[in-house]
């Protein structure tokens, strides 16, 4: 469920009862970092080389999907998480996730433009303790945010002709 909270419930086939689990997550050990985010034989990451922002922690978290709920691996701040997904073999982005419900809320270009969206987004009301009702009436404060600051959606079309929609910095 992308495109804050847009797809209700209903429509999408989502479980209700898996958004009442509290959130998951947990910092990356080390060990886990060439194992399952680098190649085996990779050398160690250079230092910041996985770092996206300030106060952004690599993590292992928990989504929602309508099968249920669901591990990645990203980073996680306050009441967000972030994560890379790919569309077809050539369309890469980020994906800002509601960490309280494991809902993705928006996609993005990259980990870092998801990470700077979060930052305008957690002054504008408690996400820590919001539940699915709650964010789907955010939709029009979230994406108001976003237009004062300078974003649009455009959509980015994969090779295999996968569509996603991506909140982008309006070109000066």
């Amino acid at each position: 469920m992308t495109e804050l909270f847009e797809n209700t419930l209903e429509t999408s086939g989502m479980d209700v009862s898996a958004t009442k689990i509290a959130p998951f997550h947990r910092p990356v050990m080390d060990e886990e970092i060439r194992r399952y985010l680098l190649r085996p034989d990779a050398p160690p990451p250079v230092n910041g080389e996985l770092e996206i922002g300030e106060g952004w922690a690599l993590s292992v978290f928990g989504l929602s999907t309508k099968d249920g709920r669901t591990a990645a691996w990203g980073w996680v701040k306050g009441a967000f998480a972030i994560d890379e997904r790919r569309a077809g073999s050539d369309c890469f982005y980020a994906t800002l996730n509601h960490l309280p419900t494991g809902f993705a809320m928006i996609n993005a270009y990259d980990a870092e433009s998801a990470g700077a969206i979060a930052d305008l987004l957690a002054p504008i009301c408690d996400w820590a303790n919001a539940d699915v009702d709650f964010g789907k009436t955010q939709v029009l404060n979230v994406r108001n945010t976003l237009i004062r600051a300078g974003y649009e959606t455009v959509n980015a079309v994969s090779d295999d002709l996968q569509k996603v929609r991506l909140w982008v910095r309006r070109a000066i």
